[in-house]
């Protein structure tokens, strides 16, 4: 194991509301609810996505246990990671932005301008689309949410509102969340500390 799983415990709220605003993977019905929070440039983000993320879909995701939530965190020092982003909340249908989001995360590419383009074109989109405010202030408000909260790295993850800064391997993931299934706690009731 990488990091320890004892770690000074940290909850976080999230509101029902705040979960409709996020993509997400799995059923609504799912007693553990996982956010992550991201950035497309983030090597350890791509590292979960390319190690860790389809057993824990396979496993929890597909069979009803976990619904995956994505929540952007980009770092200030990441412009093409904030642009893309934005590029994809642009996707109307949510198979259309996993598609994208794992095809991306899973893969070693650098994302530059060319890239970007790319991905653009590709999901049939303009790249001025990174600039419309809309987009850009849902973004503003996931940023300052995880801000707010004290998400100080990527990735990081609340699962049932707990806080996990850093990335984890399966095993532990998977200590994680049967102790959030046994503990069956509505992911909305935590509050802040």
């Amino acid at each position: 194991m990488n990091k320890p799983l004892r770690q000074k415990s940290k909850r976080i709220f999230l509101s029902e509301k705040e979960y409709k605003t996020m993509r997400s993977l799995g059923s609504d019905a799912a007693s553990v609810k996982v956010v992550m929070f991201t950035d497309y440039e983030c090597f350890y983000c791509h590292r979960f996505f390319q190690e860790t993320f389809n057993r824990l879909k396979n496993e929890y995701i597909d069979n009803g246990v976990v619904q995956f939530f994505i929540k952007n965190y980009p770092s200030k020092s990441h412009h093409n990671a904030y642009t893309m982003a934005v590029l994809l909340s642009a996707l109307k249908s949510d198979t259309a932005f996993w598609r994208t989001h794992l095809e991306f995360m899973q893969s070693d590419k650098v994302l530059n301008d060319s890239l970007l383009g790319e991905i653009a074109q590709k999901s049939k989109l303009s790249i001025t689309m990174a600039t419309d405010s809309l987009l850009k202030e849902k973004l503003d408000r996931d940023i300052a949410f995880a801000a707010k909260n004290g998400i100080y790295g990527i990735p990081a993850f609340a699962i049932n509102g707990e806080l996990f800064i850093g990335n984890r391997t399966y095993a532990e993931f998977k200590e994680i969340i049967e102790k959030a299934q046994t503990q069956n706690k509505p992911a909305d009731t935590y509050c802040s500390d």
